[in-house]
Protein backbone atom coordinates (compact mmCIF):
# COMPACT_ATOMS: atom_id res chain seq x y z
CA UNK A 1 0.00 0.00 0.00
CA UNK A 2 2.83 2.41 0.79
CA UNK A 3 4.45 1.73 -2.58
CA UNK A 4 1.16 2.46 -4.33
CA UNK A 5 0.71 5.58 -2.22
CA UNK A 6 4.20 6.75 -3.17
CA UNK A 7 3.28 6.47 -6.85
CA UNK A 8 0.05 8.40 -6.41
CA UNK A 9 1.83 11.08 -4.36
CA UNK A 10 4.31 11.42 -7.22
CA UNK A 11 1.47 11.74 -9.73
CA UNK A 12 -0.14 14.46 -7.60
CA UNK A 13 3.03 16.41 -6.80
CA UNK A 14 5.54 15.50 -9.52
CA UNK A 15 8.28 15.50 -6.90
CA UNK A 16 10.81 12.66 -6.89
CA UNK A 17 12.09 13.90 -3.55
CA UNK A 18 8.85 12.66 -1.99
CA UNK A 19 8.48 9.56 -4.21
CA UNK A 20 11.89 8.00 -3.59
CA UNK A 21 12.02 7.99 0.24
CA UNK A 22 8.35 7.02 0.46
CA UNK A 23 8.96 4.10 -1.92
CA UNK A 24 12.01 3.06 0.13
CA UNK A 25 9.80 3.23 3.24
CA UNK A 26 7.41 0.85 1.47
CA UNK A 27 10.21 -1.56 0.53
CA UNK A 28 11.50 -1.50 4.12
CA UNK A 29 8.03 -2.21 5.45
CA UNK A 30 7.57 -5.15 3.08
CA UNK A 31 10.99 -6.49 4.14
CA UNK A 32 10.04 -6.27 7.83
CA UNK A 33 6.92 -8.30 7.05
CA UNK A 34 8.81 -10.92 5.03
CA UNK A 35 11.58 -11.30 7.62
CA UNK A 36 10.09 -11.37 11.14
CA UNK A 37 12.26 -10.92 14.22
CA UNK A 38 13.14 -14.64 14.05
CA UNK A 39 15.50 -13.53 11.22
CA UNK A 40 17.19 -10.71 13.15
CA UNK A 41 19.72 -9.44 10.59
CA UNK A 42 17.43 -8.85 7.58
CA UNK A 43 14.58 -7.72 9.85
CA UNK A 44 16.82 -5.11 11.49
CA UNK A 45 18.21 -3.87 8.17
CA UNK A 46 14.75 -3.50 6.63
CA UNK A 47 13.40 -1.85 9.80
CA UNK A 48 16.26 0.66 9.88
CA UNK A 49 15.73 1.36 6.18
CA UNK A 50 12.02 1.98 6.78
CA UNK A 51 12.67 4.19 9.81
CA UNK A 52 15.29 6.32 8.08
CA UNK A 53 13.45 6.64 4.76
CA UNK A 54 10.16 7.32 6.53
CA UNK A 55 11.57 10.17 8.59
CA UNK A 56 13.21 11.68 5.51
CA UNK A 57 9.99 11.36 3.48
CA UNK A 58 8.02 13.11 6.20
CA UNK A 59 10.47 16.02 6.32
CA UNK A 60 10.72 16.33 2.53
CA UNK A 61 6.94 16.36 2.19
CA UNK A 62 6.91 19.50 4.29
CA UNK A 63 8.50 21.29 1.37
CA UNK A 64 5.54 20.66 -0.92
CA UNK A 65 2.71 21.54 1.45
CA UNK A 66 1.47 24.80 2.89
CA UNK A 67 1.23 25.81 6.53
CA UNK A 68 0.12 24.48 8.99
CA UNK A 69 0.83 21.04 7.54
CA UNK A 70 4.38 22.06 6.61
CA UNK A 71 5.18 22.57 10.29
CA UNK A 72 3.36 19.44 11.41
CA UNK A 73 5.38 17.32 8.94
CA UNK A 74 8.61 18.92 10.17
CA UNK A 75 7.76 18.06 13.77
CA UNK A 76 6.68 14.49 12.96
CA UNK A 77 9.76 13.86 10.79
CA UNK A 78 12.10 15.29 13.42
CA UNK A 79 10.55 13.11 16.13
CA UNK A 80 10.84 10.00 13.93
CA UNK A 81 14.46 10.66 12.94
CA UNK A 82 15.39 11.71 16.47
CA UNK A 83 13.91 8.52 17.90
CA UNK A 84 15.78 6.50 15.26
CA UNK A 85 19.07 8.10 16.28
CA UNK A 86 18.32 7.55 19.97
CA UNK A 87 17.39 3.91 19.33
CA UNK A 88 20.53 3.20 17.32
CA UNK A 89 23.18 5.13 19.23
CA UNK A 90 21.78 5.79 22.72
CA UNK A 91 19.72 2.72 23.60
CA UNK A 92 21.69 2.26 26.83
CA UNK A 93 21.16 5.90 27.93
CA UNK A 94 18.85 5.87 30.98
CA UNK A 95 15.83 7.75 29.51
CA UNK A 96 15.92 5.69 26.30
CA UNK A 97 16.68 2.44 28.13
CA UNK A 98 13.60 3.06 30.27
CA UNK A 99 11.47 3.00 27.09
CA UNK A 100 13.18 -0.14 25.81
CA UNK A 101 13.49 -1.15 22.18
CA UNK A 102 9.73 -1.42 21.71
CA UNK A 103 9.05 1.98 23.24
CA UNK A 104 11.64 3.82 21.16
CA UNK A 105 10.42 1.97 18.07
CA UNK A 106 6.94 3.34 18.69
CA UNK A 107 8.36 6.87 18.90
CA UNK A 108 9.84 6.22 15.47
CA UNK A 109 6.93 4.47 13.77
CA UNK A 110 3.86 6.32 15.09
CA UNK A 111 4.81 9.73 13.62
CA UNK A 112 5.43 8.07 10.23
CA UNK A 113 2.10 6.22 10.29
CA UNK A 114 0.29 9.39 11.36
CA UNK A 115 1.95 11.23 8.46
CA UNK A 116 0.96 8.52 5.97
CA UNK A 117 -2.70 8.94 6.85
CA UNK A 118 -2.65 12.73 7.13
CA UNK A 119 -0.53 13.37 4.02
CA UNK A 120 -2.68 10.99 1.98
CA UNK A 121 -5.77 12.88 3.16
CA UNK A 122 -4.10 16.18 2.29
CA UNK A 123 -3.38 14.94 -1.23
CA UNK A 124 -6.91 13.59 -1.67
CA UNK A 125 -8.37 16.95 -0.67
CA UNK A 126 -6.20 18.80 -3.20
CA UNK A 127 -8.20 19.73 -6.33
CA UNK A 128 -7.17 17.69 -9.37
CA UNK A 129 -6.47 20.76 -11.48
CA UNK A 130 -4.29 22.47 -8.90
CA UNK A 131 -0.58 21.97 -8.63
CA UNK A 132 1.10 22.03 -5.20
CA UNK A 133 0.29 25.11 -3.17
CA UNK A 134 1.76 28.41 -4.28
CA UNK A 135 3.30 28.83 -0.83
CA UNK A 136 5.16 25.54 -1.08
CA UNK A 137 8.83 25.62 -2.00
CA UNK A 138 9.91 23.61 -5.05
CA UNK A 139 12.31 20.72 -4.57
Amino acid sequence: MILGGAWFAYRALRRKAVLIPTAILGVGTVGVGIFPLTHPTPHTLFAFTAFLAGGIAVILSSRVTAAPFRYLWLVLGTVALGATVLGVFFLEWAPVAELGEGGIERWTVYPIVLWLVAFGSYLMAMPATRSPQAGARPI
